[in-house]
């Protein structure tokens, strides 16, 4: 509403001398005076591993840990057998050792969706189990393939002299424990795994990313990302 202008010079004034009064707010078509967005916000789909499926694979973990840490202790038990003897309880102990190990990556890995903040700390803690258990049982199989070359390459009664012992198994573990332990350390200081959600390719009306699964992505590719990246947590 417009009246003409008097002798009040208040805020409500223009140039002309008119003054604007406010008689009823503006109603919107959501019959609010609140302004809408310029677009709606957008319907998020995150697609994680379901609880079904995670317990499932909780449940053959822990089957494969009896079985491991039952074949391991069966072999301490047995360690004068000779036929445990001959196959060198050390190891079978690596090899037990090494799948124990393997299997909690995939225990860390399933733990990634329910941990919040701590998801960043288990998708850096997979590679680190995987690796370490993979050169533990490696290690074992290293060292009996020595052996077996060994007795190739012996010639006569020797053959039966030739034994592999405790320190001779260390050796190949410890170089290849120590490379592994170095690439690991500088992976976790300089790029570390981190948990974040990551479009799929499916985008609502408007062109926006809607549908998203969760993934372990190294962090400097991630901030290069900018804000564009949608993270999880």
């Amino acid at each position: 509403e417009a009246e003409a202008g008097g002798g009040d010079d208040g805020d409500g004034d223009d140039k002309n001398g008119t003054r604007w009064t406010a008689v009823n707010p503006f109603v919107y078509s959501d019959s609010t005076t609140t302004p809408p967005p310029v677009l709606p916000p957008v319907e998020r789909t995150v697609e994680i591993i379901s609880r079904k499926a995670v317990v499932f694979g909780h449940i053959l973990v822990f089957i494969s840990l009896v079985m491991a840490l039952s074949f391991g202790l069966w072999t301490f038990l047995n360690r004068s057998n000779v036929v445990v003897k001959a196959s060198q309880p050390v190891f079978l102990g690596m090899l037990c050792i090494g799948s124990i190990l393997i299997l909690f990556t995939i225990v860390t890995e399933s733990m990634c969706a329910d941990l919040e903040r701590r998801a960043d700390v288990s998708c850096m803690l997979s590679p680190w189990l995987f690796s370490i258990g993979f050169i533990v049982s490696f290690s074992g199989l290293f060292s009996k393939t020595m052996l077996i070359n060994k007795i190739f390459h012996t010639r006569g009664n020797n053959r039966r002299k030739i034994r592999i012992k405790m320190h001779d198994v260390m050796k190949p573990f410890a170089f290849l424990f120590l490379a592994n332990l170095v690439v690991l350390i500088s992976w976790t200081i300089v790029n570390p795994l981190v948990r974040r959600e990551v479009p799929t390719g499916s985008v609502d009306i408007y062109g926006r990313p809607n549908r998203f699964y969760t993934n372990c992505v190294p962090l400097l590719a991630d901030d290069d990302a900018g804000p564009a990246a949608s993270k999880l947590w």
